[in-house]
């Protein structure tokens, strides 16, 4: 038993410290996948009020890190929310529901504050040219298009000599402010 919680130890240890010598500049890619969240559990529009539910979140980045501590990336994000909700006609009432879609590429800049050899913090700020879609018993309806701003702050493990994996929380500046928790896992090139 011993051996084998050694061998375990050993194994992490060498995972985690390998990344005094990881690469700290150039080309990289980031994939994520996450919890999506609107800020309310529900939207209201013409009296209707629907009920919106969480989602899985995918993305994914391309980025060049300049200097150790600044990089430009380049990305794209997919969500897929249900929703449903009730409307009144009298005192009968019909239940209806739907998927909200909201996907886009985005463009930003990226900060790393190293606080050891494997283990850093980062954040990420840049635009999102979102397509907010929704479809309705069949029917699609374009919600929303356009260019809004998000933020995301995250911290990850040094995982080898061209790897990280962490976790983000990205806020993106939607209509209801949709949030994200986010793994990621990165690699250099």
């Amino acid at each position: 038993m011993k051996a084998k919680l050694l061998a375990a130890v050993l194994f992490a240890a060498s995972l985690f410290g390998a990344g005094a010598v990881a690469q700290d500049t150039g080309l990289y890619i980031s994939a994520h996948v996450g919890y999506a969240e609107l800020g309310t559990d529900s939207l209201t529009a013409n009296g209707i009020s629907v009920k919106v539910d969480d989602a899985p979140m995918y993305g994914f980045d391309f980025g060049y890190m300049v200097t150790p501590n600044f990089g430009v990336e380049a990305g794209y994000r997919y969500v897929t929310m249900d929703f449903g909700g009730h409307v009144f006609v009298g005192r009968t009432a019909s239940s209806f529901g739907g998927e909200l879609e909201i996907s886009g590429l985005t463009a930003g800049v990226v900060g790393v504050a190293p606080l050891n050899e494997t283990f850093e913090l980062y954040g990420r700020l840049g635009i999102f040219a979102a397509s907010a879609d929704a479809e309705i018993s069949g029917r699609d309806f374009e919600i929303d298009d356009g260019t809004q701003a998000y933020a995301a702050a995250g911290a990850r493990f040094r995982v080898g000599y061209l790897a990280t994996l962490g976790v983000e929380y990205s806020y993106y500046d939607i209509e209801d402010e949709l949030g994200s928790f986010n793994f990621v896992v990165n690699a250099f090139f």
